[in-house]
């Protein structure tokens, strides 16, 4: 359990970084496609044989939910928006 207070440390300062900073670490926009075969399909030569996945880092993951997470709360406590508005 103390590694995950360290962790959780760490992942805050850099957090804390990114705003002080205001920068964004570039590695974090790259991502890894894996491409799957589909079960079942008969020919394999086709482009449509294929299911494509893009692997992304989990940590810009995280941060993102985070301000999304305290925007919504903002704009709920100040009423920014009109009642009328739903959905996202």
């Amino acid at each position: 359990m103390d590694h995950l207070i360290g962790t959780q440390k760490w992942v805050t300062e850099v957090f804390r970084g990114v705003f002080t900073l205001r920068t964004y670490y570039s590695g974090w926009q790259e991502f890894t496609t894996a491409v799957l075969r589909k079960p079942g399909k008969p020919n394999y030569e086709i482009p449509k044989a294929y299911h494509p996945i893009a692997l992304l880092c989990t940590i810009p993951k995280v941060l993102t939910a985070i301000v999304a997470e305290n925007i919504s709360h903002l704009v709920e406590k100040d009423a920014l928006l009109p009642d009328t508005h739903f959905g996202g």
